[in-house]
């Protein structure tokens, strides 16, 4: 057991702030999150995929966004409120009472709206758009992009695979069937939603895109379409500096390249003539399984990390073994066999939020060292050769590693001395020697 492994992960908010005093604000906005994107660039948090691709399409389109929907029908906009205001517009007439408006936020919430937990309250805020239609990615909810975990922009630059630090508009040489900027028409995954979308004027105009009012449009699109033209444009696209969207790709790049190229094959093949219902379905269940593998790559991968102190080859990724019961428990070899192999799997990925920290950790010193900094390897796309780094580092395969273990022993002492009246086991486990020893497996 190390001191790397020891140091908790502190998500309570007294904790932190204890955690901050003691190494300042730089040190805890670098180490206490939950996340290391180098490895795998989106939170491990639930998340609903359906509501991820309006924001993915809007950044294939212009970039990271900010918000509108705010500014135009408040904060906290409710379904009714929406009803109102649309009910209000030139395109809808006749819903001039309460049993009317109900009516047409009850199509809202039931085609192209969701409120918190799915919840079927009209004065309840709305919390996401739906990706019925391409418009729908003017609708800038969440409010707060980030509640989507990051995997928009996670799938944009695995989607995109371009070779810079950011995305960039997709040249007009260039053959790729995830393309961006103005060449976003052609893009696969946008394609079946851009029914009736036309763009007139430069391509960068937040006004550019507009419906063309003789396309023929299922209901909910139509809905979808006529609440964004009430935004009157897009989106403003962030600006500063973190506005470009990094290219940053999971550790997992065999699953990543499978995945890319069975979304490219499924999308070629129905994204045109399949029913959009089935087709959005299908679409939902394909980003499950290609985040799901790449998630169980990227764990079995930091796994043998921890252990070796090297990734293996991206040829000789695996993903961690899962089983599932396709009797639905109906056959009872398989359900025990599927329950065991999933326990077994659940008691490795637990580890993982261990190793999370410690790349943290041993990234941070060493962007502090100054002889460490110049020979970190950079982060993206791929962030292989600075992990492996990294792993050089824990297991003092590398000149100056000593002293950034040193450093590192140094700071748990102080922890240990911070705790030493709330939690003394913690503080005997922080003051004991530094060993390089591999993680134990769970």
């Amino acid at each position: 057991m190390t001191c790397l492994n020891v140091l908790p992960v502190m998500t309570e908010t007294a904790n932190k702030a204890r955690l901050s005093d003691v190494f300042g604000r730089d040190w805890s906005g670098a180490v206490l999150v939950g996340d290391y994107f180098a490895a795998l660039p989106c939170s491990i948090q639930d998340v609903g995929l359906a509501a991820v691709l309006p924001t993915t399409f809007y950044l294939f389109r212009f970039g990271r966004r900010r918000g509108r929907f705010a500014e135009v029908f408040g904060a906290g906009a409710t379904v009714e409120r929406l009803a109102e205001r649309l009910a209000a517009s030139t395109h809808c007439q006749r819903f001039d009472d309460a049993p009317t408006r109900a009516a047409l936020g009850d199509l809202l919430l039931g085609f192209g709206l969701e409120n918190r937990d799915r919840s079927e309250r009209k004065d309840d805020p709305v919390q996401r758009a739906l990706p019925i239609h391409y418009f729908a990615s003017w609708l800038d909810l969440p409010p707060d992009s980030g509640d989507l975990r990051y995997v928009p922009e996670m799938l944009v630059a695995l989607l995109a695979d371009q070779s810079g630090p950011v995305i960039e508009p997709t040249p007009a040489d260039l053959p790729t069937p995830f393309l961006g900027g103005a060449r976003f028409r052609e893009n696969l995954l946008l394609k079946p939603f851009l029914t009736g979308a036309t763009t007139n004027g430069p391509a960068a105009s937040l006004t550019a895109d507009q419906f063309d009012e003789t396309a023929a449009v299922t209901l909910p699109e139509w809905l979808t379409i006529r609440l964004a033209g009430l935004l009157e444009q897009a989106p403003k696209p962030m600006a500063g500096k973190s506005a470009p969207i990094v290219n940053q790709r999971p550790l997992a790049a065999r699953a990543a390249r499978i995945f890319r190229a069975d979304l490219e094959a499924f999308m070629a093949a129905y994204g045109e003539t399949m029913p959009r219902g089935v087709l959005l379905n299908f679409l939902e269940v394909a980003l499950a399984v290609g985040m799901t593998t790449a998630l169980t790559h990227t764990a079995a991968a930091l796994l043998e990390w921890a252990e070796q102190g090297k990734l293996p080859a991206a040829s000789e990724q695996r993903a961690l073994p899962l089983f599932f019961d396709a009797s639905n428990g109906r056959d009872q070899g398989l359900r025990n066999a599927a329950r065991k192999v999933m326990d077994e799997a659940v008691k490795r990925m637990a580890d993982v939020p261990a190793i999370l920290m410690m790349l943290r950790l041993l990234d941070y010193e060493a962007r502090q060292d100054a002889a460490l900094r110049d020979q970190l390897p950079p982060d993206a796309p791929d962030a292989e050769a600075r992990i492996n780094f990294l792993g050089a580092l824990r297991f003092e395969r590398l000149p100056g590693a000593a002293r950034l273990l040193a450093e590192l022993e140094r700071k748990a002492l102080r922890v240990a001395e911070a705790w030493s009246d709330d939690s003394p086991t913690l503080a005997r486990k922080l003051s004991a020697p530094m060993s390089i020893a591999p993680m134990s497996p769970a």
